[in-house]
């Protein structure tokens, strides 16, 4: 990733640091995951089947760059509210409020935790959004790491108006991620013009 160095590889900070369903989070049986926490490349599109733990990955990943950089700001952007009050619920709060090191140190559970919102110790934030038809709710948003869930249903002439949220960055980080459902959506589109690693 462009200027963004870890003292240690992602895939151990995940194991060492992030908590999930009060025990820590392991690898053990999603052993594909760690090339992806360690991947140094700022364009990122996981194209992948239901239920491989992209959320999980989502979530641990905002997660790790909101705690291992000051000033960070991140985007989470998925179609439809309710996706994204979910994953917020299900997903990014357990986790933090679990994790000792992030809950004690970095993540003050009373201060700024609401669910398109949450606030760093460390003046690094986590923004939830949604866009289904108009990306308006993104406008004048501006993040350091774009991470557009369930890309294959977010109208492909929106993901430049998210994409735009990073244009003061010197990070410009994008995770996409989704599920194919057919072959004419915005997953296949970048897919297409991806490694296809």
């Amino acid at each position: 990733m462009n200027n963004v160095k870890f003292e240690i590889a992602p895939s151990d900070f995940v194991q060492k640091c992030l908590y999930l369903k009060g025990k820590p989070f392991s690898l053990e049986e999603y052993p594909f995951f760690r090339d992806i926490y360690d991947i140094n490349n700022s364009n990122v599109l996981l194209r992948c089947a239901r239920q491989l733990g992209k959320s999980t990955f989502l979530a641990n990943y905002l997660i790790m760059m909101a705690s291992t950089h000051s000033n960070f700001s991140c985007l989470y952007v998925s179609p439809t509210a309710n996706q994204t009050s979910i994953f917020s619920k299900q997903k990014l709060t357990p986790i933090l409020n679990q994790s000792p090191f992030i809950r004690d140190f970095l993540f003050k559970k009373n201060i700024n935790d609401q669910i398109q919102y949450k606030r760093f110790s460390n003046d690094s934030d986590i923004y939830l959004k949604s866009c289904f038809l108009e990306a308006d709710s993104i406008r004048g948003t501006s993040s350091d790491l774009n991470c557009i869930d369930e890309i294959q249903d977010i109208l492909s002439t929106n993901i430049p108006v998210i994409e735009e949220t990073l244009t003061r960055s010197s990070h410009k980080i994008r995770l996409y991620a989704g599920t194919p459902k057919t072959n004419q959506h915005a997953i296949e589109y970048y897919w297409e013009r991806s490694t296809k690693n």
